[in-house]
């Protein structure tokens, strides 16, 4: 069935058409719906093309009002589209004034940019009737924004690439205030033009939300400045601490004039002096326009003046102590420093201001008395200005005050027993002195003995009494002078009493042995009486006869009485009679005990004794007697002991056996050989192996030793075949313990077989082909260490020891029917270790049985560049398919002849050229800017380069083999080759990463049906500064090379040499590379001081520099540019084993093509360097002013020394324990040197002894840490 087409045009005409086979309006019931495009805009726009019915779809319908079912709305210039029920209903009616349409989801008529891609719903209601239908509304935005374009004009002072292009254009849309502007811009420097000194050209696109875009292009002109509108600096006043760059410049309206308006301007200074360091410049300026080839000149005068004062620095404050013999000292006022922004140090005046009281100078001694004195140091440059600075000057008096005591006084109790003590008596017998005055004078006890606490602190008068008798009084005697300094002296002082004494003495008694009769209080003492007597006197006794073997006897004890008043008695006698009560002994014998084997069974030790329980005397003694031990069949060791006692004061002998049953509980512990891996050598494969005895700790009787290898015990050394063995040592005791170790023995061959290959010939046989194997190919005298010639694996394949044969067809042999084919043989043995040579099969076919093939013969050919299209030669292309190769000739070409026809060709360039070619230095600096982030790589062919390792990855690793191979430490990189080549022209498809992706290094091709072309690019390895063709700056630069500077001197046997070298010329420093052939019989270098960072320099890592035979290279860069002025020191070479010659016969080469210096954007400058000759006359160097401070120290000690001239020193510092916990070289320069130790760099608090070494001079101390 045929629909009709509905055509409308825009509003507020509507045009409808119906096909003649549309008869009924009735049809419209069974036709799903009905869709239009209606588009709302002025009378002038063309008219939408016709839709077919098959895209018509009836909407809702009610009461009999047909809608559309959808109903697509375009916005006008201002954003909104009135909605008319004609646009939604599908029928043509007279009129529509009776209908009303709304959106229902706003409630208005009409749709705006707020409507553009929501669903949105619209209604049209018969008012009149109420019926009503419905259509989907789908609003639309398809204007372009509007875009206006004028062109613009600078001033050419103006950098055309820092202009905001997008302000320069005017653009607006009907719906989107936010319009989305890019420009592409292209700058044509105009050259000479009398207007304009350069145009840009800027073409904009201007996109809306809804992608709709408008296209607008404009020229911005830079138009140049005339010669007479430059203003010049006016005449300016500056401070010396200012930079002459705030003096103004020649300007056009506040803007600089640039070489981008074809002028360049420079100017020239002259200088007169006013005072110290005012002075005036006269500066002449000149700008010359070179298109013109005119200039303007304009005087500017300049005073620099001088109107700061000093910086003064202050000496530390200062603690001074006066002298024992006087109250004052002799201060030198130190001199100071200070330093001024206009004039000379040594320009300047200085003063010291004493106490605010009399003035002075730096340098003169003045004396001072103890107290705080202020000292004000003023410093006066020659234009007057003056700085000041106070430090203070504090004077003690330490010394304590001289005193002479007697060594003891003796003093006599009263009849009250006391006697007192005052300073007034005691004066006659001490004598004080002080060197600036005593103050007070005072004694005290030391005890308090006499009830009075107050005499142990100092004071005028001290007692003593009763309580004093017989002890050794100390009395402390306090001298204090005039500034709070005391000393103080010890007097023995000796009480004595002489009253009489009354004695009662104990009487004679009797006691059993179980009492201590050497305790008074169980015997009784004297009794005296005296004045004194309540502090009781000093009794002894002396005893006479001794009691037996069975604790009983008659004692005759003398008393020997000390009085208090220092008489003697020894008038009194006792007697003491002991007895024993025992009559029958009763013993308790010891148990039967069963004992760990590895303990002390003495009967003290495990606490098995025999006891007499009524022995209270303790007089029955035991002896024992211990049987061999015993080993009874699977048990424990046993031991029998024989106790029996003593007979003795009458009683009878008793004996016991006990048994003690030895027992561990534990198994023996083993401690067996180490594991042991062995290499066999090429000619014995089943080595003697001699492996440490077993060693066995355990307390048991052991039983048996086997180990699982040869079953000879303890010791399993033998002859152990190649392979891994596990040797399992079983141990049992007598206590049936199982204990076992197990060490590993691994005897492995790593020595690959000796092969060799020959050229085999060969003739086509019946079957079209010549057949060779893999062992067909080697020379009969293969052989291996350890592996059987009929054993070895021989293949074509690494991985495959089946692939044993080969076969040449007659289309490969009518190819180069001259030719040698060669083969891999790979030649494996049982150990793995694999040998690998090439061999060459010579093909003929005599019986002609490859004349009746015929087939087409192409070439394949092509250019091997590497980046900048430097062409490369000797780079071997392989066909892996028919084997056939070519090598590119020195223009870079190759071609492989005689491909059949329909063959598949897989072509594979490969290159080992030198490793080191064409890299350098400059290679590291610029992977490792890549790697700061500083200077990201842009080529996907750097990334190549810079993989050295080629794991994928950029890192310091590359760094890191990159240098190995410039000093030579490593010849080549395992898992990469010197070149890599790629397809010419190949596309990345990860420019950011494209290490990431697997890259091809050779083509496939085929069927080959006529000649084919393949270029490719090669890639070396290392050589990244290569890719962007950064080449030596000395061809584009007025300074053909930039040189170091070194001093010629005398070398001193004894004394390692520094040679520093400084920069001759200005510039900004990223890394060097230098060789220099020395005499190693004169002196080595031991280490390489660089100076990039601080003045004091650090050693250059191992990993930067190398030393070969009598070479020294040198390769290192910073992290960051850094700038060098000249005279600047770079680098010092320390030169050890040093023998007596001149610097100069040491060096003896330095000129050579590889020295380059590197500065900054790339540029490779050749470095020369220049030797002074010897200035004066050198003298040995000498070491003076060695000290060290502070020490004892709980931070840092530093180590203080002055040196003649520059010289390498030595610093060990040794523990208590002798270990060497520093060691440490370093460089001494002429003048004061400071080495510091941090108390971190120590083994906690103690005594350390030091070793200081230079040359013939030692130096040996001690250092205190004291935390």
């Amino acid at each position: 069935m045929k629909y009709p087409s509905i055509q409308i045009s825009p509003i507020p005409k509507w045009i409808y058409y119906r096909r003649k086979s549309f008869i009924s309006v009735v049809m419209m019931c069974w036709i799903a719906s009905m869709s239009f495009t209606i588009q709302a805009g002025p009378d002038d726009w063309p008219v939408s093309g016709p839709w077919p019915l098959d895209d018509i779809r009836i909407g809702s319908v009610s009461g009999g009002l047909p809608c559309y079912g959808s109903v697509q709305l375009s916005l006008d210039q201002a954003g909104k589209a009135m909605i008319t029920p004609a646009m939604i209903i599908s029928d043509k009616l007279p009129s529509y004034a009776k209908f009303k349409a709304v959106i229902l989801e706003t409630g208005k008529n009409y749709a705006d940019c707020s409507d553009i891609g929501l669903s949105r719903s619209v209604k049209v209601t018969d008012t009149t009737t109420g019926n009503s239908c419905w259509a989907i509304l789908k609003v639309e935005d398809k204007l372009k924004p509007n875009v206006q374009c004028a062109n613009d004009t600078f001033l050419c002072s103006i950098d055309p690439f820092s202009v905001n292009y997008e302000k320069l254009v005017s653009a607006t849309d009907n719906c989107d205030i936010n319009l989305t502007i890019r420009y592409d811009l292209a700058y044509q420097k105009k050259s000479c033009d009398p207007l304009f000194s350069g145009v840009m050209h800027v073409d904009y696109t201007v996109i809306d939300d809804y992608m709709n875009s408008s296209l607008c292009s404009k020229d911005v002109y830079f138009k140049k400045i005339p010669l007479d509108s430059i203003v010049f600096p006016a005449d300016d006043t500056i401070y010396c601490q200012l930079g002459l760059q705030d003096s103004g410049e020649p300007n056009f309206h506040g803007q600089p004039v640039t070489p981008m308006c074809d002028m360049v301007t420079s100017h020239k200074d002259d200088t007169i002096i006013v005072c110290g360091g005012m002075y005036k410049i006269v500066r002449l300026w000149v700008v010359m326009d070179w298109c013109l080839r005119s200039n303007r000149m304009y005087r500017q005068e300049i005073l620099v003046a001088d109107t700061t004062r000093p910086h003064i620095n202050c000496p530390a404050d200062v603690t001074l102590i006066t002298s024992g013999s006087s109250c004052a000292v002799n201060y030198a006022i130190p001199r100071v420093l200070a330093s001024d922004d206009c004039s000379p140090s040594d320009q300047l005046v200085y003063y010291v201001r004493v106490d605010n009281a009399y003035l002075s100078t730096p340098g003169k001694v003045i004396s001072l008395v103890p107290g705080n004195h202020l000292m004000q140091y003023i410093a006066i440059d020659p234009c007057g200005n003056a700085d000041t600075c106070v430090s203070h000057v504090v004077v003690e008096d330490r010394s304590a005050p001289n005193i002479v005591c007697p060594p003891a006084l003796v003093l006599s109790l009263g009849a009250n027993g006391i006697v007192n003590l005052n300073l007034a008596y005691l004066s006659k017998f001490v004598y004080y002195s002080d060197n600036c005055g005593i103050d007070t004078v005072l004694i005290r006890r030391m005890t308090n003995q006499c009830g009075r606490p107050m005499d142990t602190t100092f004071r005028d008068e001290i007692q003593f009494c009763c309580n004093d008798l017989g002890r050794t009084e100390m009395i402390v005697l306090k001298v204090v002078d005039t500034y709070g300094n005391a000393n103080i002296c010890m007097i023995q002082v000796i009480i004595q009493n002489k009253n009489l004494s009354l004695i009662n003495c104990p009487s004679n008694i009797t006691v059993n042995c179980t009492k201590d009769i050497y305790n008074l209080k169980n015997t009784g003492e004297p009794i005296i009486n005296n004045i004194c007597s309540s502090l009781g006197t000093n009794i002894t006794y002396r005893d006479s006869n001794v009691l037996d073997s069975c604790k009983t006897g008659v004692i005759k004890r003398k008393f020997i009485i000390y009085l208090s008043n220092g008489g003697v008695d020894s008038t009194c006698t006792q007697y003491i009679t002991v007895r024993n009560p025992m009559v029958t002994p009763i013993i308790s014998w010891p148990k039967d005990t069963i004992l760990p084997a590895c303990v002390n069974n003495h009967p003290d030790s495990i606490k098995s004794k025999p006891f007499v329980f009524n022995d209270s005397c303790n007089v029955i003694k035991f002896t024992y007697k211990d049987s061999m031990p015993v080993a009874p069949p699977d048990s424990c060791m046993k031991i029998f002991r024989q106790w029996k006692s003593v007979a003795t004061c009458g009683y009878a002998s008793f004996s016991n056996t006990q048994m003690l049953t030895l027992k561990d509980f534990n198994a023996p512990k083993l401690k067996g050989p180490k594991d042991t891996f062995h290499c066999v050598d090429d000619t014995i494969c089943n080595p003697f192996i001699v492996l440490e005895p077993l060693q066995i700790t355990g307390c048991n009787v052991i039983k048996s030793v086997i180990n699982s290898y040869n079953n000879g015990g303890a010791n399993a050394s033998g002859i152990y075949p190649l392979g891994r063995y596990e040797v399992i040592f079983t141990v049992t005791d007598g206590c049936n313990h199982v204990a076992k170790d197990t060490v590993i023995v691994e005897v492995v061959d790593k020595i690959a077989p000796v092969i060799g290959c020959r050229t085999v010939k060969r003739d086509i046989q019946i079957n079209d082909s010549a057949k060779v194997t893999a062992r067909d190919l080697l020379l009969p005298s293969y052989h291996d260490n350890c592996t059987p010639g009929n054993m070895l694996t021989i293949s074509f394949s690494v991985n495959d020891p089946n692939d044993t044969c080969r076969y040449l067809p007659c289309s490969q042999h009518k190819k180069f029917p001259d030719s040698l084919w060669p083969f891999n043989v790979f030649v494996k043995d049982k150990s793995g270790n694999l040998a690998q040579c090439m061999a060459r099969l010579d093909v003929d076919d005599p019986n002609g049985f490859c004349n009746n093939l015929t087939g087409d013969k192409v070439s394949v050919s092509g250019l091997i560049s590497a980046p900048g299209k430097r062409m490369l030669n000797n780079v071997i292309v392989n066909d892996m398919m028919s084997h056939a190769y070519s090598m590119s000739n020195s223009e870079g070409k190759f071609e492989i002849r005689g491909i059949t026809t329909g063959d598949k060709v897989i072509l594979q360039p490969s290159g080992s050229s030198d490793w080191l070619e064409n890299i350098s230095t400059q290679d590291i600096i610029r992977i490792q800017k890549h790697i700061l982030g500083v200077d990201l790589f842009t080529d996907p062919l750097e990334w190549i380069a810079a993989d050295v390792n080629r794991d994928g990855y950029i890192s310091t690793l590359d760094i890191t083999l990159l240098r190995k191979l410039m000093l030579g430490k490593i010849s080549e990189i395992p898992g990469n080759t010197s070149w890599r080549f790629i397809p010419a022209g190949y596309a990345f498809s990860d420019l950011e990463y494209p290490l990431h992706e697997s890259l091809p290094e050779n083509v496939s091709k085929g069927p080959v049906t006529s000649d084919l072309t393949v270029d490719f690019t090669g890639v070396k390895v290392g050589d990244v500064s290569g890719i962007k063709g950064i080449q030596s700056s000395q061809l584009n630069s007025r300074v053909r090379y930039y040189s170091l500077r070194t001093q010629d001197a005398q070398l001193f046997e004894g004394y390692r040499h520094i040679s520093s070298f400084v920069a001759e010329q200005e510039l900004t420093f990223e890394g060097l590379q230098l060789k220099i052939h020395f005499n190693p019989e004169i002196a080595v270098p031991d280490r390489i001081i660089v100076f990039n960072r601080n003045q004091e320099g650090e050693a250059l890592g191992e990993d930067q520099f190398s030393v070969k035979d009598n070479e020294l290279f040198i390769s290192y860069q910073v992290d960051y540019p850094q700038r060098i002025q000249s005279g600047d020191k770079v680098m010092a070479i320390i030169w050890k084993d040093v023998n007596k010659s001149l610097f100069s016969e040491l060096i003896t080469e330095t000129a050579f093509d590889g020295n380059e210096i590197y500065t900054s954007g790339y540029s490779a400058y050749p470095l020369v360097v220049h030797m002074q000759p010897v200035q004066g006359r050198n003298e040995i160097p000498e070491i003076d002013d060695f000290r060290q401070a502070p020490n004892p120290f709980s931070e840092s000690c530093v180590f203080q020394f002055q040196s003649n001239s520059e010289v390498d020193t030595y610093l060990e510092v040794i523990g208590s324990d002798g270990k060497v916990i520093i060691s440490r070289w370093s460089p001494a320069h002429q003048g004061i040197n400071r080495i510091q130790i941090q108390a971190e760099q120590l083994s906690g608090a103690g005594i350390y002894h030091y070793k200081f070494v230079v040359g013939d001079y030692l130096k040996k101390g001690k250092i205190i840490l004291s935390r």
